[in-house]
């Protein structure tokens, strides 16, 4: 009968851990429904700025067209002191404008590089927390085992 008791506490035993197992499983789940839905967030926040780049891709079209039919234009006109004055002038606005562009379109290719080494990050980190989320049941399921073990030890040497 006393093995039958023992049985029946080991049972006991494994049914609350198995129980507070379960509690961990659907809190580590709640979070990863949080983080998805963050992520969903930053999805649509991502098209919207994709979006945007494209507008402002298309603007960035139309000025240098602009800007091309603008300079046949002026070749076309008199070589006159005063429209050859106005032709530089315009040519220097037309090459800091470039030199915006130029940079904008820079900082777009530096930004795009840093989002990929923030997302190739948090994909590590992600990965990282649940190598070590394993690795904290596992060890905790031999703390368990090891109690066991020297609470038998014990027994057996009649300590406790």
């Amino acid at each position: 009968m006393k093995s039958d008791d023992r049985i029946y506490k080991k049972l006991l035993e494994h049914d609350k851990r198995w129980e507070q197992n379960d509690k961990r499983w659907e809190q580590n789940d709640k979070r990863w429904e949080e983080n998805n839905k963050q992520w969903e967030q930053n999805d649509k926040r991502w098209e919207e700025n994709n979006k945007q780049w494209e507008q402002n891709d298309k603007c960035t079209d139309r000025l240098i067209k602009k800007l091309l039919d603008h300079d046949e234009k002026f070749a076309q006109t008199a070589t006159s002191k005063e429209v050859q004055a106005l032709r530089n002038d315009m040519a220097r606005g037309f090459d800091q404008i470039m030199l915006i562009l130029k940079r904008l379109d820079e900082e777009r290719v530096f930004t795009a590089t840093w989002i990929e080494r923030v997302e190739k990050e948090v994909k590590r980190l992600a990965q990282e927390s649940m190598r070590l989320a394993q690795e904290s049941v596992r060890l905790a399921q031999e703390s368990s085992q090891h109690a066991k073990e020297i609470k038998q030890v014990k027994v057996r040497l009649k300590i406790a």
